[in-house]
């Protein structure tokens, strides 16, 4: 969890549209901080798969955000602020 709240944390430190924020400073932004994180993020979740049981409903839930990285991974490539929209409507 401290990993989500790491990416959260820098994506709202600005805000489109606030103060003269662009999308595409908030795009080189999402690109400083996000790919380590995520890397971070799948890091853990590889780890953490391989270690549970096949079985486990939290098992699947990881192989199911595996198997969704790269749309994860791809919210980052763009400037736009969605991340909260596609994490909660998904």
């Amino acid at each position: 969890m401290e990993l989500i709240n790491k990416l959260y944390q820098n994506e709202y430190k600005h805000t489109v549209g606030a103060s003269g924020w662009t999308v595409e400073q908030n795009l080189i932004h999402r690109k400083k901080y996000a790919p380590y994180i995520l890397g971070e993020i799948k890091d853990v979740l590889d780890e953490l798969r391989r270690e549970l049981l096949s079985e486990s409903e939290l098992q699947e839930d990881i192989t199911y955000l595996r198997n969704e990285w790269n749309a994860v991974v791809n919210i980052f490539d763009y400037g736009i602020p969605v991340l909260t929209t596609i994490l909660l409507n998904g």
